[in-house]
Order: C-alpha cells, then structure tokens, then sequence
C-alpha cells in the first residue's frame, strides 16, 4: 500500500515508449533463462496515439511462477527492485527507472486451457 498521495501524470504518446520495450524486451530474455513462455508490452503506453501515464508495463508469463526472491537474483543486476509484499495471488510485480523512465514487469503464471481453473 502506497504511504504517500502520487500526482499522476498524464503525458502525450510518445514513439519512443515502444524503443524502450522492444530494448527491454530483450534485456529480460537473456535474464530470465528461457523461464517464460511470452514478454509482451502491456497498458496504455502500448497503444500508439494515446495520452498514459509514463510507465511502460511489461506482462511475462512464466512457466511456473516461484518466490519474487528468485526473480530478484535474475533482474537486480539490470535493475528491477521487487516490490516487497507485491505477490498477489496470481502475479509478482518488479519496478525499475532507468535513464528517467520508468518500467513495471509483471511477473504472471502462463495458462491453458489444460492449466486453467475452471
């Protein structure tokens, strides 16, 4: 939970959301050891033409989802910090600013239709 009230800002689409991702995009896929079935760019900076919130969100779904500590050792050395606490019941949640942007990766269980609870 959030101690603190955040101003949210609100910014024009910027072309350059999408560099960021497919540069991150590839950063994650020499981390995370072939662990993750997909790496997508989620949220409203994937949507060309729309104002958002200057967060580039990143969904990866993981074969199996383990302990945030786990990931840490992968991630911190590029620069993710767990967000201690922020495994809810299906996901894990990573924040990292690099160079003034700023990033969440979201750590998800990948499903099908076989995995799936009904």
């Amino acid at each position: 939970m959030r101690k603190t009230k955040e101003t949210i800002v609100i910014c024009p689409h910027n072309p350059e959301w999408k560099l960021c991702f497919i540069n991150e995009k590839e950063l994650l896929r020499l981390h995370l050891d072939g662990e993750y079935k997909s790496i997508i760019h989620i949220g409203s900076t994937s949507i060309d033409g729309i104002d958002a919130k200057p967060i580039v969100d990143i969904s990866v779904a993981v074969y199996e989802l383990k302990d945030g500590i786990l990931y840490e050792e992968k991630l911190s050395p590029v620069g993710y910090e767990h967000c201690n606490g922020s495994k809810f019941e299906k996901w894990i949640l990573f924040e990292k600013i690099h160079y003034g942007q700023q990033y969440h990766l979201h750590l998800m269980p990948y499903m099908t239709r076989t995995t799936s609870k009904p």
